[in-house]
């Protein structure tokens, strides 16, 4: 078996070969597809049977970082192939990887747009906005917008708007206006999406339910709703008669599902309104009455009461309405929706013509403009030219993380590939990889949807494209991948989150790893799922729907400090063994005991919640890193400079200068006691005074220290307002920094190279925003209050590795990243669904859904678009978070661990209720969840011998209290006072890393600094050029410039120096027409002609040798180019790679080499291959011309090299024309040309 079927499995392989049509791979996490994607871009360039050139290639990434480490595996497979044989094709290939098209699509699009820019009419100087400023533009024309509505002639329906959905407020709805556009950038045609929208809207408020699409989507959601509902009420009744004999209970449930199927079979056959009907008329009843004493009876009953109450909000809630009602709905929220939609489109009209104004693009601009160059006629879908020039020119397009694709993107990609039938010409060339279940980017318009409709579509195979898994996982253990298995085989349904977890996403373990035997070594399965108390018993209960945020931050705290006895335990930091994992060595895998870099905290929201986990960490003595990446507006040092930046903007605000005076660069002491003077101060005025004022009272009135120091505060603020003033707000902050020595002072607290990063991040914010189109530091407060409501601010990422550390990070920043233990905790926190929340709701498939507001009454209620949009919605946020859920989860080579907050009543729930089901989990489990534990307690209930998949381990509200940090070693903390006190250490401490990686550094020689001594390219004019001898040349004054450099033209009336009359008349040969007589008086002809096209002076003219030019065409070389005239080539450029000038370092890579450039004068073709003619000027004559040829030998020999090399054909014979002298010297062709030399 070759090397290459031992490396790769037979589904790589057929990933990797499989041509001449579209290819989808579905590729599981751990299956190596970012390898398999470099190796087939590797054989299309080399071993296909149709081998392409590297400029054939488009390979289109998800991010620039991504784009860069495929183009570095591709260049190094081509260049050990370039090194292991001498095949030409391959040698050019990795020369000419560099300039191949690897990028991610927006490059691509832009590269497009520059190259065809006049199609589209567009500025191709246009910049490319950046995202925040993007996002400060559309603010400010949706804002223009808005004014300007309030001024308009029949401003009514805006203003009914304003008042029905913004409360009498416009910001919100500007908010909703802005992201609806933002959406819509992602569909084809936002103009059709509008209309089709509001039709569909309008349709429905007319027309019987049955008869209009979207009364025909509410009423397949109303059957699927009571299908599930049965089907709860049954799987209940079955859960509790397992618990013993609770005949009541499960009667009632067994006679509620009978009651809503019937509710079901009247909507199939009566209609809604009957179903409605009967659903109003449901009375609860009471419950059946069970003794005390009966085991389970507490278990029984929340099952029972569960399942009621179920029944009783669809009866109470989902089916209030009657179908007329829900048309009258439709037509009230008809007119808001009309208007709304007219702000959208009108607000992208106003947006472009901003954005054509500042002669900028910004992404989605890429993405549109691309799109429109490559539609043509009679369809959208048709190909343009330009679409069917970019099919001519890539034989194959590789399109990287497909999963994360939108419509706008598909249909790029769809345009520029081909997708005809195997063996065409026109044969599929789209070659797609990724996986649907890590599409975890829906926050960035990606849709998951594309994957599975073209996984769909080539699934059947055929000529037409076909489907690849890759289901093999080379990352983690076995056991841990079973486990994974069987959770997400009960998790991942078609029904619920769009994808089937059938045989194709099962694992199949691949990595070779040491016996789990060993001492300490992982096993990998089971999962770790460590249950901590929902809320301690001293902690008011909050219902469950609207958990208080100290109650949330006291369980992210209890979780941390979970976390934290968990890693020491498995680092033997309290007595237990120390555990040991699998180090790739070479080819093999061998155990290392565990350190702190081996282990990582994945969470879902970074904020806040990031920053107490590090702190929690190091409490416990555990080095940590936090490269969670969100935060930076809450950090400290980041408030500190904005509250001073807000001072600045205005001085009358109180809670900015107390959080000034606090500020210990001030150098206030004690600044709580001084402020509490300060107001004491003003303790007898008849008015008190609001802080600001009573500072600048104490101040001016006072003549103690503190009054000393505010009146220098107050100094600097004026200082400082100046500034702000004059100069834009970076110099501000930079002047604020210098002045202060914040970030020194910063810089020795805590964490001090995080908080330095910070603040010199706010500093380039700054630089950055005085590249946009506003200035001012009110406008830049506002810019970064805008950011931060829109996202969680990622902070700076300081110049250090994580080192030996703990390392905390965000699930999506841990995507295509891989750990030998993960830690996931808080997944019993509750799913954020603020996306399908709120009255005015959009989906780029359900459309636009619209609260009912009724002025009137003074009331909203949910219409029947708005209940479909919110409901598409939430079953799109849940399927995504389910699929988070497995990015984080398939993170771990050999441990995972799971840390959560659960009652005790809801796990016995989750057990008794699943305990007998062992098939997937049904869609209205899965979508009723409202915490990621909600799927994995059920999961795990469902499986025969659940402790074989995940253990289980519960703690008390008594094992939490008795958890107390250790104190630091006593050792240690000798070590810091005498560190404190500037006392020698004893014993002295080693060298530190840094200070040896430094010493390193600046001692280090470039290993290949010979190298940078050949020049990359060389002229072949220069061969002939003898090297310089060497002066010493004194230097020269700036006058003795003008004596070197000659006067220009116009003033100077000179005659032509014999070198200028050569010079013209190799002129007149580059231009001659050898087709025409060639007598003297055509000769005369030709040189009028040249002067008349202005390619020659008449100064020129008249110095052209006629003679000399007769003379050379009376010779046999001039017959020979006047009998091949018509394929005569002159003036050839030419580029040829040859290896280096001598002396040079030897070297074992085929591509070092010297570019050598020239022109050749005129090649002369003929049956048997070319002859080279080079035109010589030199003023010699007699023994002159000898020397002359031998100066001039390796030039023309190059020159007969590259032809060969380049043409593949003989060159015949080179020609050197000495047309002073007259004379002809011929050298034969086949000749080696000599090495470089320095001499050259």
């Amino acid at each position: 078996m070759s090397a290459e079927r031992l490396r790769w499995t037979d589904r790589q392989l057929q990933a990797i070969r499989t041509v001449d049509r579209n290819v989808l791979v579905s590729a599981a996490a751990g299956s190596g597809k970012t390898s398999v994607l470099a190796e087939r871009c590797v054989y299309l360039l080399c071993d296909a049977p149709r081998r392409c050139s590297a400029h054939e290639l488009l390979v289109v990434t998800f991010g620039e970082e991504a784009a860069a480490e495929m183009r570095s595996r591709i260049e190094q497979a081509l260049r050990k192939r370039a090194a292991a044989g001498d095949d030409p094709h391959i040698r050019r290939q990795a020369a000419l990887i560099e300039h191949a098209e690897i990028s991610t699509l927006h490059s691509f699009c832009n590269r497009l747009l520059r190259r065809h820019f006049h199609r589209l009419g567009l500025d191709p100087s246009s910049r490319i906005l950046d995202g925040d400023e993007a996002r400060l533009i559309q603010a400010q024309v949706a804002r223009e917008l808005f004014d300007e509505q309030y001024d308009r002639p029949q401003p009514e329906p805006f203003l009914e708007l304003i008042d029905a959905y913004g409360n009498g407020r416009d910001r919100e709805l500007i908010q909703r206006v802005v992201a609806a556009h933002r959406t819509l950038c992602s569909v084809v045609d936002p103009d059709a999406w509008r209309a089709q929208a509001l039709l569909r809207i309008e349709q429905a408020a007319s027309l019987p339910l049955e008869q209009s699409p979207l009364g025909r989507d509410y009423l397949a959601a109303v059957a699927e709703d009571l299908d599930d509902l049965a089907r709860t009420c049954r799987r209940s009744a079955d859960a509790i008669a397992a618990l013993g004999d609770f005949a009541g209970y499960v009667g009632v449930l067994r006679d509620l599902a009978s009651q809503v199927e019937s509710w079901k079979e009247a909507l199939a056959t009566a209609g809604y309104d009957r179903c409605a009907q009967l659903a109003k008329a449901f009375q609860k009843g009471r419950a059946p009455t069970v003794r005390s004493n009966v085991p389970n009876r507490e278990a029984a009953r929340a099952l029972f009461d569960s399942a009621r109450t179920l029944v009783q909000q669809l009866a109470e809630q989902g089916m209030v309405f009657t179908s007329e009602e829900l048309r009258d709905g439709l037509r009230r929220i008809a007119p808001h929706a009309r208007e709304l939609l007219w702000l959208v489109g009108e607000f992208g009209r106003r947006y472009r013509a901003r954005k054509d104004q500042l002669r900028a693009w910004d992404y989605a601009d890429l993405e549109r403009y691309a799109l429109r160059l490559l539609q043509g006629e009679p369809t959208p879908s048709s190909p343009s030219p330009v679409a069917l020039a970019c099919r001519r020119q890539y034989a194959h397009v590789l399109v990287d993380e497909y999963q994360d694709i939108n419509e706008v993107q598909d249909a790029i990609l769809t345009l520029i590939s081909r997708d005809g039938p195997a063996g065409s010409p026109e044969a599929g060339n789209l070659f797609c990889v990724g996986d649907v279940k890590q599409s975890i980017y829906r926050f960035r318009l990606a849709e998951p949807s594309r994957f599975l409709a073209r996984q769909q579509r080539l699934r059947p195979g055929g000529p037409a494209g076909s489907v690849v898994d890759l289901p093999d996982n080379f990352r983690s253990r076995k056991p841990l991948l079973d486990c994974l298995n069987a959770l997400f085989q009960r998790l991942m349904t078609r029904a619920a989150v769009d994808i089937e977890y059938d045989d194709t996403h099962r694992f199949n373990a691949l990595a070779k790893y040491p016996s789990s035997d060993a001492p300490g070594c992982f096993a990998g399965g089971p999962i770790e799922l460590h249950l901590l108390p929902d809320r301690m018993p001293d902690q008011a209960p909050q219902p469950d729907s609207d958990e208080s945020s100290d109650l949330d931050a006291d369980r992210t705290v209890r979780q941390a400090t979970l976390t934290a006895r968990l890693i020491r335990r498995l680092l033997g930091h309290d007595g237990s063994p120390r555990r040991t994992i699998a180090q790739r060595v070479g080819d093999d895998l061998v155990l290392r005991p565990i350190e702190h870099r081996d282990i990582v905290i994945l969470l879902r929201t970074v904020a806040f919640q990031a920053q107490q986990y590090a702190q929690v960490l190091a409490d416990w003595n555990l080095p940590v890193h936090n490269d969670s990446g969100g935060g930076f507006l809450d950090a400290v040092e980041i408030r500190d400079m904005l509250c001073l930046l807000s001072l600045l903007d205005n001085r009358r605000q109180d809670l900015p200068m107390a959080a000034v005076l606090r500020n210990p660069v001030f150098g206030l002491p004690r600044p709580e006691d001084a402020l509490a003077r300060i107001r004491l101060a003003c303790r007898d005025a008849p008015d008190a005074p609001p802080l600001h004022l009573a500072v600048s009272r104490y101040a001016s009135e006072h003549d103690d220290d503190l009054a000393h120091r505010l009146r220098a505060i107050l100094a600097a603020l004026d200082d400082w307002r100046i500034v702000a003033q004059r100069r834009p707000v970076a110099d501000l902050i930079w002047s604020i920094y210098q002045s202060t020595g914040f970030l020194t002072f910063c810089a020795a607290l805590a964490d001090g190279r995080q908080r330095q990063a910070n603040l010199i991040h706010l500093y380039d914010r700054a630089r950055q925003y005085s590249a946009f189109a506003r200035h001012g530091l009110a406008g830049f407060l506002e810019f970064l209050a805008s950011l931060g409501e829109e996202a969680d601010i990622a902070q700076a990422s300081p110049v250090t590795a994580a080192g030996d550390a703990v390392r905390i990070m965000s699930i999506h920043r841990a995507k295509g990243l891989e750990f030998p233990v993960v830690f996931v905790p808080d997944i019993g926190k509750r799913i954020n669904l603020a996306d399908c929340q709120g009255d005015i709701l959009l989906d780029r498939q359900a459309g636009l859904g619209l609260a009912v507001a009724d002025p009137q009454r003074r009331v909203r209620y949910p219409s029947l678009a708005s209940q479909l949009v919110e409901r598409r919605i939430r079953q799109q946020t849940l399927a995504e978070e389910m699929r988070v859920l497995y990015v984080a989860m398939t993170r771990a080579r050999e441990h995972l661990v799971l840390v959560g907050s659960c009652s005790e009543a809801r796990l016995q729930g989750w057990m008794q209720t699943w305990a007998s089901h062992r098939a997937p989990l049904p869609r209205d489990a899965i979508l009723s969840a409202s915490t990621m534990l909600d799927w994995i307690g059920p999961a795990a209930a469902t499986l025969e011998d659940p402790a074989a998949t995940i253990r289980i381990e519960r703690y008390t509200a008594d094992d939490v209290r008795s958890w107390t940090p250790p104190a630091p070693p006593a050792e240690d903390a000798a070590w810091r006072r005498d560190l404190a006190d500037f006392k020698p250490l004893s014993p002295p401490p080693p060298e530190p890393p840094p200070a040896q990686d430094l010493i390193r550094r600046l001692s280090w020689t470039y290993p290949h600094d010979a190298f940078t001594k050949i020049q990359a390219a060389v002229s072949v004019t220069s061969l002939a050029k003898p090297p310089p001898a060497p002066s010493a040349a004194a230097p020269r004054d700036a006058s003795s410039l003008a004596r070197l450099l000659p006067d220009p033209a116009f003033r100077t009336a000179r005659a032509l120096s014999a070198a200028d009359r050569g010079t013209a008349t190799h002129l007149f040969l580059e231009k001659l027409d050898f087709s025409r007589p060639c007598t003297r008086g055509d000769l005369l002809a030709q040189v009028e002609s040249l002067v008349a096209m202005k390619l020659a002076t008449r100064q020129q003219a008249q110095a052209i040798d006629l003679e000399t030019v007769l003379w050379f065409l009376s010779t046999p070389v001039g017959r020979q180019m006047r009998r091949h005239a018509a394929a005569l080539l002159r003036e050839v450029p030419f580029y040829l790679a040859i290896p280096p000038m001598l002396p040079a370092p030897d070297s074992d890579d085929p591509l070092d080499r010297v570019m050598l450039r020239g022109r050749i004068d005129a090649l002369v073709p003929d049956d048997d291959g070319y002859a080279i003619v080079d035109y010589k000027t030199d003023n010699v004559s007699g023994p002159g011309v000898a020397a002359r040829i031998q100066q001039y030998r390796p030039q023309v020999l190059h020159y007969c090299q590259a032809v060969e090399r380049i043409t593949g054909r003989p060159v015949r014979a080179a020609h050197l024309v000495f047309l002073t002298p007259r004379a002809i010297h011929t050298e034969p062709g086949g000749q080696t040309p000599p090495p470089l030399t320095p001499g050259h």
